[in-house]
């Protein structure tokens, strides 16, 4: 069993897919950011922002780089390419950086205080989709269908929190 995000072009015979949710992708400043402080952003305006990417040809960097695309830009270049959320927070919190993230990850940057604002920019992209993976033609443990069943719970509630569900 594993909990991910659904890879592109993802058909795997032996693997059971069970979707928890889609979530969307969205662009953060820091809170103290100019960027943060303006009402109305275009995503043209952003090409000269200071942007922290993904590295080149990870999912989300593809993502962010066919909105662009969509709308007849050429993608940003990136002053920082890297997986990393920890860095991500420090220089959105201490710069006038701008960054793609999943929505649900603007209430862990803002667990401690108010460090990131989203900016009113639709993308009009989804991250990949969270799923259970599980292989197919084999018992579940007990204590694995109890975890599944758990999981299962908790997205719902906290999906319904959200107003989603």
């Amino acid at each position: 069993m594993m909990i991910g995000r659904v890879a592109p072009a993802f058909a795997e015979e032996d693997l059971k897919t069970e979707v928890l949710f889609e979530e969307r992708l969205v662009i953060v400043a820091g809170a103290q950011s100019h960027w943060a402080r303006r009402r109305n952003i275009e995503l043209s305006k952003l090409l000269d922002a200071t942007w922290i990417h993904f590295p080149p040809g990870e999912a989300p960097r593809m993502l962010v780089d066919k909105a662009f695309s969509a709308r007849g830009l050429t993608p940003p270049r990136a002053a920082v390419a890297t997986f990393s959320f920890y860095l991500r927070d420090m220089l959105l919190t201490n710069g006038d950086y701008v960054t793609v993230i999943p929505a649900s990850m603007v209430r862990v940057f803002n667990a401690k205080s108010h460090a990131v604002k989203v900016l009113p920019i639709d993308l009009g992209i989804q991250a990949r989709p969270v799923a259970i993976f599980t292989l197919k033609n084999r018992t579940l443990s007990p204590a694995a269908e109890l975890f599944i069943k758990c999981v299962r719970t908790t997205v719902k509630s906290s999906l319904s929190n959200l107003g989603v569900a």
